[in-house]
């Protein structure tokens, strides 16, 4: 689960998402299948899903994204961003990786592998890498 507090470019990364995929009326939301969150949002119609809960007493927004693949793939990554000005980078964003279930924190600053640099600027708090139903869960 992310935990990002009192952290107004989350919501802005949110709000992007939803308008980005074309789905930002209210109908287009759905209650979400995932244990601990309330709302959900298929991002491309293939299977990619955000999924979040938002605690205004603890001014908390927490995430998962889904990606669907079918295959029961147990390897591979996934990883989801926010700026600002809705650009790639300059950005902070989460990646996690499977096998293994290492998720990470980071500031990106350009293209390049090296402008991929850990980042302490916002808490992820209890994270976990999951797969389910032939899927990959990052929260």
């Amino acid at each position: 689960m992310w935990r990002m507090l009192n952290d107004s470019r989350v919501y802005f990364f949110v709000v992007a998402l939803l308008s980005a995929s074309g789905a930002a009326s209210a109908a287009s939301c759905q209650s979400s299948s995932l244990t601990g969150f309330t709302s959900s949002i298929d991002l491309s119609g293939n299977g990619l899903v955000l999924h979040w809960a938002l605690d205004g007493t603890q001014a908390t927004l927490r995430m998962a994204l889904e990606a669907k693949s079918g295959s029961g793939a147990e390897s591979g990554w996934i990883s989801a961003g926010w700026s600002a000005d809705g650009r790639m980078y300059p950005a902070d964003c989460v990646v996690g990786n499977l096998p293994g279930g290492e998720i990470g924190a980071y500031y990106m600053s350009g293209y390049g592998d090296a402008d991929v640099v850990p980042t302490s600027s916002f808490s992820l708090g209890s994270a976990a890498m999951l797969t389910s139903n032939g899927g990959t869960i990052m929260q």
